[in-house]
């Protein structure tokens, strides 16, 4: 399959500065411009768009929001007179993940 050849047009010293963070992340224009395309394809929208909280999909929102709830919650005060080895031991053992039997 024979490359075609896409024609953009900008400042000169947009891409005088664009091309050379570019060169710095390892990338040319042509890269920078296939993987662009390769995501719009992919994924069938703008990649690069800015959103606003309400318009951020309801489904990676609930993704987000079960994650965080799902974060373990601890209670600072109850380890607060532990050193870090014992606190681990009182964590596992209270996730179920170990026994009083596991540490001796």
């Amino acid at each position: 399959m024979a490359d075609a050849m896409v024609t953009a047009r900008m400042p000169q010293s947009k891409k005088e500065a664009g091309n050379a963070v570019l060169r710095k992340l390892g990338y040319t224009a042509s890269q920078a411009i296939n993987e662009l395309y390769d995501r719009v394809l992919e994924t069938q929208s703008w990649p690069l768009a800015r959103t606003e909280m309400g318009a951020v999909d309801s489904q990676r929102l609930a993704e987000a929001l079960s994650f965080v709830d799902g974060i373990a919650r601890v209670d600072a005060g109850d380890y607060v007179d532990f050193d870090f080895d014992e606190a681990k031991r009182k964590r596992l053992i209270a996730k179920g993940r170990a026994t009083e039997a596991d540490f001796e």
